[in-house]
């Protein structure tokens, strides 16, 4: 066996035993090998794949925590008022239950600045919509809108859409491509850099 033919082992070896270190972590987050929800069809949503996830495990891992991370930067900026914060940067009070059900109550505790045409029900650090917030409250059983439920929720989401597979394996262009439908920050110009800068500043490690 000459040197080459080692070389081309030792690649082939490498490589080998990064796949199998991914497909171990989407086992984990049961994810299939390709990164896709087992029960979740590519392009929808799956609310069971809300139910029965083990937040404090998936909370270890230190990709997740630096996704989540990006995603407060990006919709709110994760200032201390973050989890408090209603869409137009108002502020709301008490966590008993997400603060906004109908745009007439958006606009009352958030008023229309000069040139705003409108306001939304997103609320929180992840700037939830009421709907999607009820969703995975039921989903998951979170009975308040507590910073802790809220970074639970976003794990729900994000599960949801198939993503978190790829947000704890830090394939994050994935992850991105599967999510803008479930962050509004992702749907603008540049999110998918910024994103990427943010998710690295956090101290997420990307897949290779």
């Amino acid at each position: 066996m000459d040197n080459a033919e080692i070389v081309l082992i030792g690649v082939t070896l490498g490589a080998l035993a990064a796949w199998l270190g991914k497909a171990a972590i989407m086992r984990d987050y049961g994810m299939n090998y390709n990164g896709t929800p087992r029960a979740v069809k590519i392009g929808t949503v799956e609310l069971k794949a809300m139910r029965g996830l083990d937040v404090p495990k998936i909370m270890q891992s230190s990709n997740v925590r630096a996704f989540l991370k990006a995603i407060r930067v990006l919709e709110t900026g994760d200032g201390p008022n973050a989890y408090r914060m209603l869409n137009g940067g108002c502020l709301f009070t008490g966590f008993a239950d997400h603060p906004v059900s109908t745009l007439t109550k958006a606009r009352e505790l958030c008023p229309l600045k000069k040139g705003e045409t409108n306001r939304t029900t997103a609320a929180g650090a992840y700037q939830f919509v009421f709907a999607s917030w009820k969703e995975a409250a039921m989903q998951m059983g979170l009975s308040d809108f507590t910073p802790g439920n809220q970074d639970s929720a976003a794990i729900g989401r994000i599960s949801s859409r198939g993503a978190l597979g790829y947000v704890a394996s830090g394939d994050i262009d994935s992850a991105f491509d599967a999510l803008p439908k479930e962050f509004d920050s992702l749907r603008r110009d540049g999110a998918r850099e910024r994103l990427r800068q943010e998710y690295k500043k956090a101290g997420g490690s990307f897949d290779a």
